[in-house]
């Protein structure tokens, strides 16, 4: 089960994702979701029309969320297991990446967005600032 705190901060992003591109605009669209963890933004994006790929470093929460995909919603998505520390390409280009949550967790985030823009002209990107 996951927290409160989890929901609605997936809702909160997942909301301003819709916001600024429209329900309509996700309608065929081929969606890389990067560090997708759960993958509950990605898996709302399909239930809007959207093809997603999603990857993650840790194989347990692919396979959950394919489990998920197939028990619940009768989907089927792509998936990659990629280590953001590490150079990866897919090579495909999506439609839009998301890559939220991740930043903070990686040694070389440049090389990580270097890599994530090989796949896309367009990205959602949140980043965590913290004073030392």
């Amino acid at each position: 089960m996951k927290s409160l705190f989890y929901e609605q901060y997936y809702k909160k992003r997942l909301n301003k994702i819709v916001n600024i591109f429209g329900e309509t605009w996700f309608q065929n669209k081929k969606i890389l979701e990067l560090g997708c963890a759960h993958g509950d933004i990605g898996i709302e994006l399909l239930k809007l029309g959207s093809e997603v790929v999603f990857s993650d470093e840790k194989m347990e929460y692919l396979e959950d969320i394919d489990k998920r995909l197939k028990e619940l919603y009768n989907y089927s998505a792509g998936f990659a297991l990629i280590d953001n520390d590490n150079d990866y390409d897919l090579n495909q280009r999506f439609d839009l990446v998301i890559h939220m949550g991740l930043l903070y967790h990686l040694q070389n985030w440049r090389n990580d967005i270097t890599n994530a823009l090989k796949h896309s002209n367009l990205m959602i990107l949140e980043s965590t600032v913290t004073a030392n």
